[in-house]
């Protein structure tokens, strides 16, 4: 054989060997067809680690379920099964922190002869939820995680949510919060690299506050009553009566700032806040109104020397008194059904 010849036909060998070895075979996007990857989520934990910066962590298995026709009942796949060489679509985190963690949950399983393959993922998740604390303590906040692969845009790899997206094995009651609806649903992130398929994972989170109610409401509408009562007291008795509006004021203020400390602080007004300038509204008021009476008293002493016209003047106090107590009463009722109302709607 001529020597050339033998040399061409060893390179085109060399070449065809060299193109087998190096395919990967089991990479189906190179079919030149959309790969569909079906993706629930099972959640195992969720922790809320601060409260005030509202950061959360949610332990989660991460099921991808896609269909890999380059497999088949044979030798060669199962090979490539044991030798962890199955292709994986390399979902992670878009928005979120991934923790390290033990990944002795993983599992790939390849079912039939259609090359059906499932992969559990564990994952550790941090994010930070909203901080809308304008409702504080009626505030509803939302934590979002987002997955997906910026390894292949949309024209490769097509990601979607299962109809059962969700299982939740975690206690639905966090540090001060309760865990009251998950919702899943997907974007488009569009780069200059391409399009990509992006999963998000909604978790909607309500402050407990039936504590936080029974405490507030109890103590502040009973400093409200004590100071209302202060108009009930004889008029000739006015320290006691400016006492106890004092006393209201200051313990109004005390576990304001106390309650304050202990929970959120932010820079706009919150509910809370909003709620607590109407009672110290309403304190200062009967306090105000207490020292008028004193005056006007002490002016009608001085200046009634007739002891009928001293009658007639302190019958006109009491009418002032009586509808201080109307009005005081009404008002402050009204405030409060309306306050209620705007929280509610």
């Amino acid at each position: 054989m001529n020597p050339v010849i033998f040399l061409h036909i060893f390179y085109i060998t060399a070449v065809f060997c060299l193109n087998c070895d190096t395919k990967i075979d089991t990479d189906i996007i190179y079919e030149n067809k959309i790969s569909i990857v079906n993706v629930s989520t099972t959640i195992e934990e969720v922790y809320l680690i601060d409260t005030l910066n509202m950061d959360v962590e949610v332990t989660l298995l991460l099921h991808q379920r896609w269909l890999d026709s380059s497999l088949g009942n044979n030798a060669k796949t199962q090979e490539k099964a044991v030798g962890g060489q199955i292709w994986r679509p390399k979902i992670t985190t878009v928005k979120g922190c991934l923790k390290a963690c033990s990944n002795g949950d993983d599992t790939q399983y390849w079912r039939g002869f259609e090359g059906n393959i499932l992969l559990s993922e564990k994952m550790i998740v941090k994010t930070r939820c909203t901080k809308n604390f304008q409702k504080y303590p009626f505030d509803i906040q939302v934590c979002e995680l987002k997955f997906g692969t910026y390894l292949f845009p949309v024209e490769e790899i097509k990601l979607e949510w299962e109809n059962q997206s969700v299982d939740i094995q975690a206690s639905i009651n966090l540090n001060g919060f309760q865990l009251i609806n998950v919702t899943t649903f997907i974007e488009k992130d569009l780069r200059l690299s391409g399009n990509f398929d992006v999963l998000v994972l909604h978790f909607v989170v309500k402050r407990q506050f039936c504590n936080n109610i029974i405490l507030i409401i109890s103590v502040w509408i009973l400093l409200i009553l004590f100071s209302y009562g202060s108009f009930w007291i004889d008029h000739t008795r006015i320290t006691f009566r400016l006492s106890i509006c004092l006393l209201s004021a200051l313990f109004l203020m005390y576990f304001y700032v106390i309650f304050s400390i202990l929970n959120v602080s932010v820079l706009t007004l919150t509910v809370l806040d909003w709620f607590f300038i109407l009672h110290l509204i309403f304190i200062v008021f009967a306090f105000i109104e207490n020292i008028l009476i004193s005056r006007i008293l002490s002016y009608g002493y001085d200046m009634v020397i007739d002891k009928d016209k001293l009658i007639h003047y302190n019958k006109v106090v009491m009418y002032i008194e009586y509808s201080n107590r109307l009005f005081y009463l009404i008002v402050y009722l009204l405030c409060l059904l309306l306050f209620t109302f705007k929280l509610l709607y």
